[in-house]
């Protein structure tokens, strides 16, 4: 049986617009945005029905319909909606050769303070408090450097177009405290 899938980008800025305990971008976890902005409106739009807009961060709808109870597109909807890895786990997590049932992309919470500074190459050291969520995309653990693969969302000006190599071996691979704060949906 020949299958063919496609890659779907749900909508970022429902996530964060519908996250009513922490007003959008103010702060947050994303095992909030998981429950409020998904599971309990039964699903999440797709990003070109919903797409993002810093600006209106703390408005929530539905992008095709508006409705803030009822979403337009497609859904992720489980009786579970978010996993949470153990620490250490992160490089089985993002093996895409281990096949994980039903698990969206990991977000990871770390401490960003010294990102603003960051321009390319492999991050070494990062000090300070977790203050920031991102998507964890992959790593590369071929000698001499291993690194973790981190989207960011500042755009593509910054970093790495958008990305930041983090050292795997700073912190026994826990580097900007990436993974004691990891989340992932679980996708039905």
């Amino acid at each position: 049986m020949n299958t063919t899938s496609t890659i779907k980008t749900f909508s970022v800025q429902q996530c964060t617009a519908c996250t009513y305990n922490y007003n959008g971008c103010n702060g947050g976890w994303p095992h909030d945005a998981y429950l409020n902005a998904i599971e309990k409106r039964n699903g999440i739009d797709l990003d070109a029905d919903y797409p993002y807009n810093i600006a209106q961060a703390g408005n929530c709808k539905f992008g095709a319909t508006g409705d803030a109870d009822k979403p337009a597109g497609d859904t992720i909807v489980n009786n579970t909606p978010f996993l949470s890895p153990a620490k250490g786990t992160m490089q089985s997590v993002l093996d895409y050769n281990v096949p994980t049932k039903n698990q969206g992309p990991l977000s990871v919470c770390v401490a960003a303070e010294s990102w603003q500074y960051y321009t390319t190459g492999i991050l070494k050291s990062c000090p300070g408090q977790v203050d920031h969520c991102v998507q964890a995309v992959g790593f590369n653990n071929a000698a001499p450097e291993t690194y973790w693969i981190v989207r960011n969302s500042w755009g593509t000006g910054w970093g790495n177009a958008g990305y930041i190599y983090l050292d795997m071996s700073t912190d026994s691979g826990d580097i900007c405290h990436i993974q004691e704060y990891m989340t992932s949906p679980s996708i039905q």
